[in-house]
This record gives C-alpha cells, sequence and structure tokens, in this order.
C-alpha cells in the first residue's frame, strides 16, 4: 500500500483529491469550528478556508468580564502584565532568567511554572480589570471581521440565544448553508442552560455593577456598530490593584470551582 508521506500546500477541498483511488469522504453540508479567543486570527483561517464563513459569538460585555474573573487563565493575564511592567518590558514573552530577580517574592512562582492555584484565584483583581480586556479583544476584533466581506460575516448573541434558541439557531444555520432540522433544533435547545448566567454582572454589590460596566463601555459600543467611532489601539496601562494581595476589593474566584460554570464567550 502506497504512504504518503508529505503533501503539498492547497485549500482545503483538494484535499480529497489525494486519497487512495478507491476512497471517498463523505462531505457534510458543512463542518462547524469554534474557536475562543480568535478574533484577532481571523484573517489566517480566511486565508486557509477561501469558502469560510464567520459567525461572531459574543456575549455582554459586564457579564462575559465576571465570567472571565472566575477563569485561572484570564486572571493570570493581568498578573503576568503587571510583572512584564515592573522589569520594563512590552510583554511577558520577553521576559528572561535576569528579570526574575525583580519580581516580588509573592507573584515570582508564577514564573517558574509550579505554583499553589491559589496565588491565582484568591488574589482580589478589580472587576473593571476583565472588562478592559474584555473590550480591547472585542474592539480589535470587530475591526477585524470589518476588514472580511459583509456577506461571509455575520453575529450572534448569546443573551438572544438563550431567549430565542430555534430563532437564533436557524439563521446562522442558513448563513453557513445547512438545513435547521427540527429534531437539531429541539436538541440543541436542550443543551442551553442559561439559568443566573445572564445578567449575572447584576447581581454584584450594588456599586460594582456601573463600574464594569462603564469599563465594558468602548467594547460594547463596538458591537453596537457605532459609525465613526476610532477604534485605535490603546496603550497598555498597569492594571491597578494587582501589586499587593491586600489592594481593594476585587474579583476572587468562588471557592465552588476554580474555573467557574460558563464559558466567557468572548
Amino acid at each position: 500500500m502506497p504512504e504518503i508521506r508529505a503533501r503539498p500546500a492547497r485549500p482545503a477541498p483538494v484535499a480529497d483529491l489525494l486519497l487512495p483511488p478507491g476512497r471517498t469522504v463523505r462531505r457534510p453540508g458543512a463542518v462547524v469550528e469554534r474557536s475562543g479567543l480568535s478574533l484577532g486570527k481571523v484573517g489566517q483561517p480566511r486565508v486557509l478556508f477561501p469558502q469560510a464563513r464567520f459567525v461572531h459569538l459574543y456575549r455582554s460585555g459586564p457579564d462575559c468580564a465576571l465570567s472571565m474573573s472566575r477563569h485561572i487563565a484570564f486572571r493570570m493575564i493581568p498578573m503576568m502584565l503587571e510583572i512584564a511592567e515592573r522589569c520594563g518590558v512590552d510583554s511577558p514573552y520577553e521576559l528572561t532568567a535576569e528579570h526574575f530577580a525583580q519580581v516580588p517574592p509573592d507573584p515570582a512562582p508564577l514564573l517558574t511554572g509550579t505554583y499553589d492555584p491559589a496565588l491565582i484565584m484568591d488574589r482580589p483583581i478589580p472587576f473593571p480589570v476583565f472588562g478592559d480586556m474584555w473590550l480591547r479583544w472585542i474592539v480589535d476584533g470587530v475591526r477585524n471581521l470589518e476588514e472580511l466581506p459583509a456577506g461571509i460575516r455575520t453575529s450572534l448573541s448569546y443573551e438572544d440565544l438563550l431567549a430565542e434558541p430555534r430563532e437564533e439557531l436557524t439563521r446562522p444555520a442558513g448563513f453557513i448553508g445547512v438545513e435547521a432540522r427540527p429534531d437539531w433544533l429541539e436538541a440543541a435547545a436542550g443543551l442551553l442552560d442559561g439559568d443566573g448566567r445572564r445578567g449575572s454582572a447584576g447581581l454584584l454589590d450594588p456599586a460594582e455593577p456601573e463600574a464594569l460596566r462603564q469599563s465594558c463601555a468602548e467594547g460594547t459600543a463596538a458591537l453596537a456598530g457605532a459609525a465613526g467611532r476610532p477604534w485605535a489601539r490603546r496603550p497598555s496601562r498597569r492594571i491597578p490593584g494587582l501589586s499587593s494581595r491586600r489592594a481593594g476589593r476585587g474579583a476572587r474566584a468562588p471557592r465552588r470551582g476554580r474555573r467557574g460554570r460558563d464559558s466567557p464567550g468572548v
């Protein structure tokens, strides 16, 4: 039997032509792939899959930021940015062994790869920090999406999906060219569990939802398509409240779960 050791670079649909004689592939109506945090790389799948269409699934900024505040990976990001700033570099990727001596003992274990998760999960981080992270990704992402032809991109609100799952699933199904069969819609609607997730940021202490909403405002406006808004990249700034464990109030991950139940949906 012949052995395939390498394949030339070419668009994905041509891959079927490389199969041995007599072998066929049953191609579905569409292949759907969901990649979180991919807004910054929209151009790459566009090049690899020229026939691809893009559906941007997004969530309310304050609710998404609150979810991020319960996730260890998102909590580590501002902490690593703080370390980078202390060391005088623009990115944590630029840190070297020489920088480690400049890092305070408290966050230093993050650079070793061996640490207690409580170092991240128990540190108070102000909620607006996560709102700021969310808006930066959204503002840049909306800009990237707008560079695609209008006919190959659309959006889907998580809140709308929870409110009217069958209607909201039917629309993107038609957009990507597949039939929204009743049995599929019924099964998909049954998988949605929105209890306690929609409007979750409103359940915070009275003063916190407004601060969180304001930190997300620019990203919310980008999603709304505010015409003429200057989507310039904002320079990174020091994240307040991370230099000390005693630094003010902020988000701590709930003890009942390290990652939180819901997906941020950035």
